[in-house]
C-alpha cells in the first residue's frame, strides 16, 4: 500500500498481482471505509491470550488496537458499536474463556444501545466460555 503526499490517492496491490488506485479522502474518510468492510471480519474479534504463541499473540494485539481504532474514529453508529462489542465479547468468552473481560464488553455495549438483554447476553458468554474449555480438555486427551 502506498498514500500519496496530499492523502487523496492510495494505491494498493495484492497477492493476485493486481493494482488498484483509490481516489479521494482524507485519511478519516479511508479509515470509515476500512473500518466500514472489517466490521464482521472475525480478525477484528481476536484478543490477545497468555497460551497463544508468539506470533498468533502479536497478530491479536495488532487486531485488537485495530479494533480499538474502529470503535473509536471509524465511524459506526452506536448500534454497530454495541453490536460489535458484544460479537467480540462471544469471540473472547469461546476463544480464550475469560467471561471477565467478556462481561466487561458487554457492558460497554450495553451503554451504547440500551435495549441489549445483558443478562441473556452474559449467560450465553458463560455458556461459550464453558464449551470452549469442554473442547479444550477433549483435545488435549486425543
Amino acid at each position: 500500500v502506498a498514500i500519496s503526499s496530499d492523502g487523496e490517492t492510495i494505491v494498493s496491490g495484492s497477492w493476485d498481482n493486481t493494482v488498484k488506485v483509490w481516489r479521494g479522502g482524507d485519511w478519516l474518510h479511508w479509515l470509515e471505509i476500512g473500518c466500514e468492510r472489517l466490521q464482521f471480519h472475525p480478525v477484528l474479534l481476536s484478543v490477545p491470550s497468555s497460551n497463544m504463541e508468539a506470533e498468533a499473540k502479536s497478530e491479536a494485539e495488532t487486531a485488537e488496537k485495530a479494533a480499538e481504532t474502529c470503535l473509536n474514529y471509524g465511524g459506526w453508529s452506536d448500534e454497530e458499536k454495541a453490536e460489535f462489542l458484544v460479537r467480540q465479547s462471544f469471540a473472547i468468552a469461546k476463544g480464550t474463556g475469560n467471561i471477565k473481560t467478556a462481561k466487561r464488553k458487554l457492558k460497554a455495549a450495553k451503554k451504547l444501545d440500551n435495549k441489549i438483554d445483558i443478562q441473556s447476553l452474559q449467560q450465553e458468554v458463560k455458556q461459550l466460555a464453558e464449551s470452549g474449555k469442554i473442547k479444550e480438555n477433549n483435545e488435549d486427551n486425543l
